[in-house]
């Protein structure tokens, strides 16, 4: 974990899993922050190679210190993505209840997260849940599909006599297959990304309302080049109301695409790329501090150690 002192990024800690058992393999980490709260997830496998379930540890910010404050195990099948925001926790599992995909949820109680719902997919092999994302203000959780390309809405009804989340809207993206969602602080607009669409460049869609709809539309698609094989690779939207900012990386080419959002809702392509050829891949995407910081990482830079760059957008 690194925390901004005066301008620049420190470390100040390492979070680290408890081990349950030794007969267990652990791999494929995800993790997530909300506040003074973060999750650090990881898939294990016993000795045989069998799923053994998603280990999560919480980690509470306690006199500047980052202190796990507990762990459970969760659902016996890989988790593929862990969102945190405005108290929630949730963790998407595509494989669960005959691969129709599942995602628990979780919500804040006093110190401890409590399983609110588990939300399941309608039908059989589409493995809803490959992508969680939930707004910044806890209203509404947007699960993606790994096969049909569809996204699923489903909208926070605190008056509800049963479920208070409900299925409002299924969206046929056309993204498909690893598709990724990603969302603001407000509801809208949403992103729907695709790395690996049919020309294989890449491409990424930008959802909002239209005046007096009741379903958001398709506003926007951006599309990778020739050369950017897999161009919405990671996908950040920035954190201020606007939702001004979207940041698009390329893994292959090791570039990062940042857009602004003009007055009339368009996203335009505020500089062409930062591109760093020596960090081989870049891997994952961030904005910070509102829409004004970019943090771009990639794991086989620097001899394999692994780099994180942070760059100033406050001028784009």
């Amino acid at each position: 974990m690194y925390h901004d002192v005066d301008g620049v990024w420190e470390e100040h800690s390492r979070l680290a899993l408890p081990s349950e058992t030794e007969t267990l393999l652990y791999i494929g980490q995800h993790v997530a922050i909300d506040g003074e709260w973060a999750a650090y997830g990881t898939n294990t496998l016993d000795r045989y190679g069998r799923a053994a379930g998603s280990i999560v540890g919480l980690y509470h910010l306690t006199d500047n210190e980052w202190v796990l404050h507990y762990s459970f195990v969760s659902h016996a099948t890989f988790a593929y993505d862990v969102s945190m925001a405005a108290g929630l926790l949730v963790l998407a599992y595509p494989y669960a209840e005959k691969h129709k995909g599942a995602a628990e949820v979780y919500r804040l109680v006093g110190s401890e997260y409590v399983l609110e719902t588990t939300l399941v997919g309608k039908r059989i092999g589409m493995e809803v849940c490959a992508s969680v994302a939930i707004s910044g203000d806890g209203s509404r959780i947007l699960l993606g599909s790994n096969y049909e390309g569809h996204v699923y809405i489903y909208d926070y009804d605190s008056e509800s006599t049963g479920d208070m989340w409900g299925l409002t809207t299924e969206i046929e993206t056309g993204c498909s297959p690893q598709q990724t969602v990603h969302i603001g602080y407000s509801s809208l607009p949403f992103i729907a990304a695709d790395w690996l669409d049919s020309e294989e460049t890449g491409m990424v869609q930008v959802y909002d309302f239209e005046e007096g709809a009741s379903d958001p539309v398709l506003m926007q698609t951006m599309v990778g080049a020739s050369e950017d094989t897999d161009f919405g690779s990671s996908v950040a939207i920035s954190s201020d109301a606007d939702a001004s900012t979207i940041a698009i990386s390329a893994t292959q080419s090791s570039s990062v695409f940042v857009y602004r959002r003009d007055g009339r809702g368009h996203y335009y392509l505020a500089d062409s790329e930062f591109y760093a050829p020596e960090w081989e891949l870049c891997a994952s995407v961030a904005l910070a501090r509102g829409d004004t910081l970019l943090m771009a990482g990639a794991p086989g830079a620097d001899n394999g150690r692994g780099v994180v760059e942070e760059y100033d957008l406050s001028t784009l």
